[in-house]
């Protein structure tokens, strides 16, 4: 069945939009203290999904991604039976992280919707790596003056910023997402800038220090010059100059910034720590398995199981799986694992999605769904492979091959 919002494509251009800009608001602000910035936002997405039911009077879901909003529904009233039934040991962390997941909910349907076209998917995608170019920009230049101000003017209380991230391993999280989809671009497209802007995604992840984003990110590059080379005819001819322009790039822009990174490869038993909390996080586990301590409610409940004294506050367990254990039961991230496992496939097959498969890996040793500014763009590349695969089996993404489509980009989303 097609989806009712293709009978609306204004609408629907008018949400993509909106969910664009709501993603860049999201990860702008990520820093900011307080975090009011972060509830106003989620209203907007509650308003903008009000107005886009509006004009959506059914809902026709490709089987995987109603598994997936079956899932997400199930994941946001979990949060909401917690807070309600007391069964949370921090109220307001849960009621907080139930409305996170709401958002999450509510982008994702729309987002299933409104990629239904081809063009507004390829457009959105393509604005996503600009907007991934502009953040890599802001912190190759804040490598060269770091500082905690956001744009070198606005005071976060960070020592030091990663573009708008507090955490370098965040702004890598973030870039996983986006590499994979402009490195196919520069692999399958006549295009050269898609190179370059592969290359610089790529060395800003450097210039972050991010040991883990370094890896994953080269393998990522690795991954869709592979999978790429076996799916599309004339690959080679056209892909090797590409690849050379990424290496070229990224090599001479981290030469200067390569040091930060360096010493963190050079660190004895980097995930030392991160083990000590895995031990604890399976104390906890042990303690409620089935309904969990309350969604949000780690840092809370963290000093009563804590083996260790870091000096600081332990607001994340460094590994989303064993936290989505500890909050909400194992129960709960079996659902999330059963979405993880449902989206592998066409992940895979769409090459360019292989950055869910990264930031799932990456999420075992840090927290990229803790964050709305990273999180809210995974399920919407998720939303994005899903359609892919339903309304084009087998097909890769469309890639503009000249600047008349190029220049369209923009107006598909005005």
């Amino acid at each position: 069945m097609q989806p009712r919002g293709a009978r609306f494509p204004q609408v629907d251009r008018l949400v993509a939009a909106g969910v664009f800009g709501i993603l860049c608001a999201f990860t702008l602000t990520i820093a900011a203290k307080p975090e009011w910035p972060l509830y106003l936002l989620e209203a907007a997405v509650g308003a903008l999904f009000a107005l886009w039911l509006l004009f959506h009077e059914e809902l026709a879901l490709s089987p995987r991604a109603g598994f997936t909003v079956i899932a997400l529904c199930a994941v946001t009233l979990w949060g909401l039976v917690q807070y309600l039934a007391h069964w949370t040991s921090e109220r307001q962390a849960t009621l907080s992280a139930t409305l996170q997941w709401f958002a999450i909910l509510a982008m994702f349907v729309m987002c299933e919707h409104v990629f239904a076209r081809p063009a507004t998917r390829t457009s959105f995608l393509n604005l996503s790596v600009w907007f991934g170019v502009l953040l890599s920009v802001l912190e190759l230049a804040g490598a060269a003056r770091p500082s905690g101000d956001f744009l070198w003017l606005l005071p976060t209380g960070y020592p030091r910023l990663y573009a708008s991230f507090q955490s370098y391993n965040n702004f890598a999280q973030f870039q996983e997402l986006l590499i994979p989809v402009a490195a196919f671009r520069a692999f399958t497209s006549g295009e050269r800038i898609w190179a370059f802007a592969t290359g610089l995604l790529y060395a800003s992840v450097v210039t972050s220090g991010s040991r883990a984003g370094v890896i994953l990110t080269s393998a990522e590059i690795l991954a869709v010059w592979v999978l790429s080379r076996a799916a599309l005819p004339g690959f080679p001819g056209r892909a090797v100059p590409r690849l050379a322009v990424i290496v070229a790039v990224a090599g001479v822009l981290t030469f200067v910034s390569w040091g930060d990174l360096g010493k963190r490869f050079e660190q004895d038993h980097p995930l030392a720590e991160r083990a000590l909390l895995n031990q604890s996080s399976l104390s906890m586990i042990a303690s409620r398995p089935v309904v969990g301590f309350g969604l949000g409610s780690y840092s809370t409940v963290y000093p009563a199981f804590a083996r260790f004294d870091v000096g600081r506050v332990v607001n994340y367990a460094h590994n989303d799986w064993a936290e989505w254990a500890v909050e909400g039961g194992l129960p709960f991230v079996v659902l999330i694992a059963a979405i993880a496992v449902a989206s592998l496939r066409p992940a895979v097959q769409s090459i360019w999605g292989l950055g869910l498969v990264a930031v799932c890996i990456h999420a075992v040793i840090d927290y990229p769904f803790r964050r709305l500014g990273v999180e809210a763009w995974i399920f919407v590349l998720l939303a994005a492979v899903h359609v892919r695969q339903q309304r084009v089996p087998n097909a890769p993404l469309p890639v503009p091959c000249d600047k008349e489509m190029a220049i369209s980009t923009i107006g598909e989303l005005v």
